[in-house]
This record gives C-alpha cells, sequence and structure tokens, in this order.
C-alpha cells in the first residue's frame, strides 16, 4: 500500500471510530469541549510566540497552538483544517493533527478521548474525588459507591491490540462507625492492566503478572515481592516464576527467596524449582557462592520454609508463594527417604493464579459495555473469542504423575 494510501486509510478510520463515539456520548446527553491541537502553517511558525498567544486566545480553548513546528517535522495528514483570523483579519490555514474531547463530566466521573492522526485513540474515565467535606455517615454510602471503577485505554486503528489499566477502588466495611458515626467511608484500590500484542496476552492484578500465549496456551506467571524495610521479622525479597500448561496445570515453577543483613546487603538466597523435565530442586546458596542441597539439609529446608509467615496470606499472590514452597518442602519432605522423588501436578494448586485471570476477564466483561469506543469494545471482544477458541480446542487430561530422580544435573 502506497504511503498516501495508508494514510488515507489512518485518517478515515480515525475519523470514523470519532463519529461513532460522539453518537453514543450523545445517547448519554454528554456534552464536551474540542480542543484542537500539534498544529502546523508555515506562516505560524515564523510569527512569534506572543502573536500565536493571542490567536489562540481569541478563541478561547479550543485552539491549543504552544506545538507550532516547521513543514520538514510535520508527520501524516492533518485530522481536520480550520481557518484561523488574527485581531488584524489575517488568515491562517491551519492542520490540526490531534483532537481532544475534555471535560465530558457526569456528577460521578470524568472522561476526555484523544484521536491522533497516527492512528492512536486513547480514552480515559476516572472517577471524580469525593467530597472529603461531606458529613455522609458510612451508612449513607450508596451501593453504587461500594464499587469504583476508573480506566485508561489506547489502541491503534491499524492494529488489532489494545492496552487498558483499570483501577478499581472497593468500599472497606468500617469498624469505626460505632465509635466515629461521621468517618468517612475508606476504599481499597487494585490495579488491573490487560493488553493484547499479536498473539501475547498479558494480564496484571496487584502483583502478579500473566502472559499468556493464545497460539499455544502456554502461561508466564511472575511475582516479584520487594525487601520490606519497615518490617524487621520478613528480612526477605521473594521471586516467583512458573509457567503453566494449556490445561492450567504446573509445567514448571521456581521460587527464589532473598535473606539480608541489617546493612541491606544479601545474605542467602534459597531457591526452589520444580518441573516436569528435571523434577524437584532445592538449594541454599550463601553470600559466598556456597551451594547446600537442601533435601539432604531437612532442618535449612525447614528454615526456608518459616521465611513465608502466615501473614504472607493476607492477598492472592502471598498466597500463590507461600503455597508453592510448602508445597515443595512437603513433597521433598515426604520423600527424602526415597531414592526418587515423585512429582505430581495436582500438589501444585495453581487456583490462586486461575482466580486472578478469572477476576482480570469478568471486570472487563463487566465495563466493556460503557466504553464508547466501538474500536475499543470489538478488540476486547476478538480477545474474549480467542481465549474462548483456545480453551474449547484445550484437551483436557488427567494430571500425570512423574517419578523423576531425585539427584539432577543443575
Amino acid at each position: 500500500m502506497e504511503n498516501t494510501e495508508l494514510q488515507d486509510l489512518i485518517i478515515n478510520r480515525v475519523l470514523n471510530e470519532m463519529n461513532l463515539a460522539e453518537e453514543f456520548a450523545t445517547a448519554w446527553n454528554a456534552s464536551w469541549s474540542e480542543q484542537l491541537t500539534d498544529c502546523y502553517n508555515e506562516d505560524l511558525y515564523h510569527l512569534g510566540g506572543e502573536r500565536i498567544k493571542r490567536l489562540q486566545d481569541k478563541y478561547g480553548a479550543h485552539y491549543i497552538m504552544p506545538n507550532i513546528y516547521n513543514k520538514p517535522e510535520i508527520n501524516g495528514l492533518p485530522l481536520r483544517t480550520e481557518t484561523l483570523a488574527d485581531d488584524e483579519g489575517k488568515e491562517f490555514i491551519c492542520e490540526f493533527r490531534q483532537i481532544d474531547w475534555v471535560g465530558m463530566n457526569s456528577h460521578k466521573a470524568e472522561r476526555e478521548f484523544s484521536f491522533k492522526n497516527n492512528g492512536d485513540i486513547h480514552f480515559t474515565k476516572t472517577i471524580k474525588t469525593r467530597n472529603t467535606n461531606s458529613n455522609r455517615t458510612n451508612d449513607n454510602v450508596s451501593k453504587k459507591r461500594e464499587r469504583e471503577i476508573s480506566y485508561n485505554s489506547v489502541f491503534n486503528v491499524l492494529s488489532g491490540d489494545f492496552s487498558l489499566e483499570i483501577n478499581m477502588q472497593e468500599l472497606i466495611p468500617s469498624t469505626k462507625k460505632a465509635i466515629y458515626p461521621g468517618s468517612r467511608p475508606q476504599y481499597k484500590s487494585t490495579i488491573y492492566h490487560i493488553s493484547l500484542t499479536g498473539t501475547l496476552l498479558r494480564k496484571k492484578v496487584g502483583d502478579i503478572e500473566i502472559i499468556e500465549d493464545l497460539s499455544s496456551g502456554f502461561k508466564s506467571i511472575s511475582i516479584a515481592k520487594g525487601l520490606e524495610k519497615k518490617d524487621r521479622q520478613n528480612n526477605a525479597s521473594v521471586v516467583f516464576e512458573a509457567t503453566l500448561n494449556p490445561d492450567n496445570s504446573l509445567e514448571a515453577g521456581a521460587v527464589a527467596i532473598n535473606t539480608y543483613k541489617k546493612n541491606g546487603k544479601i545474605n542467602g538466597n534459597y531457591r526452589f524449582d520444580v518441573s516436569r523435565k528435571k523434577g524437584i530442586r532445592a538449594n541454599f546458596y550463601s553470600r559466598k557462592g556456597v551451594k547446600i542441597d537442601l533435601m539432604e539439609n531437612p532442618s535449612l529446608l525447614e528454615s526456608a520454609k518459616n521465611l513465608l509467615p502466615d501473614h504472607m496470606s493476607e492477598n492472592t499472590s502471598n498466597q500463590l508463594i507461600k503455597g508453592f514452597a510448602s508445597s515443595t518442602e512437603t513433597t521433598i519432605a515426604k520423600n527424602l527417604a526415597n531414592k526418587t522423588i515423585s512429582f505430581d501436578t495436582s500438589d501444585f494448586n495453581m487456583s490462586a493464579v486461575i482466580e486472578a485471570d478469572k477476576k482480570i476477564i469478568d471486570l472487563i466483561k463487566c465495563i466493556k459495555g460503557e466504553i464508547p469506543l466501538s474500536g475499543l469494545r470489538d478488540r476486547i471482544d476478538y480477545c474474549i473469542e480467542l481465549m474462548n477458541r483456545e480453551k474449547r480446542e484445550t484437551i483436557v487430561e488427567k494430571p500425570k504423575v512423574l517419578t523423576l530422580e531425585s539427584t539432577i544435573i543443575e
């Protein structure tokens, strides 16, 4: 396709998305302000900052022109061309390569759109800040305010890819209202992210990241928890990684636990590895590089387990890490007397991953209907269809128990 044809295609698709979004927003009886920016006019470029500012001020906030640039730097066709006249009546034919819609407000939320001539379209919904001077008690918080969802999104009209980040705030049941009847409600915030790039679907909730290859059905899971400097009783950082098969059974996984000295330097590293190919391994590495096989040192194995205290069960990612490490330790402990260690995929419960995955998809389905961009809704539908198709094509088999030698070459 010729470059001019490609530019025409991009502009036509962006303008079509604008028209459909306008119909959607009009159905809400919404109003908004339009701002045109990324302006080009060769005469304006040489006019000088003060006269450009006066010209911009003449039209209020409709034209935003601080980024006037010269012709060699312009890229692509304009989304709109308009004629502006200064105080002396001199006219300037201006090209605008970005159109923003701002000030689309309801009593609960603010919405903004940005349409660009490169095909990028951004949409943001932000829940308005609550009135901190409100005298409402917790009992007056309506059901609709028990969960508040903000999000920002982006996609390009030439690609099936998209990115959507969601901030969900959920009302925390207050234990103070019996003592402080006028206390304001408290909310817990959780960030969800989903993006599709080619066949790679990236999902993230809190500190759990799931990357799914929709062409194969395999999932890569990762969690990283840094050192809690204020928590002197838990001087460890943890990294968890795992690969799941299309049926969500464990193919391979690892937990690495770094312990620290009071000066912040790493004191040692515990590492649990399990895989269908290499079996189960558990080692300790001292800061001097000395390696100790935890399978031959039960007391040190128990010490590693104790580095994941009970308070780590407070959220999904902590449950997953502690559950994986405990399952590994338990499997090792019950097989220490044997020459082989059996690796049963059912020993490793990946339900926390499945639940986190499901939460993201359910949330996306929940908000999809209110998204005023046809192209973004189509991309979300296509993404969900790809996931459903992969699930339908997966042959679910009963997990097999693999008997593996306990002495594995590193």
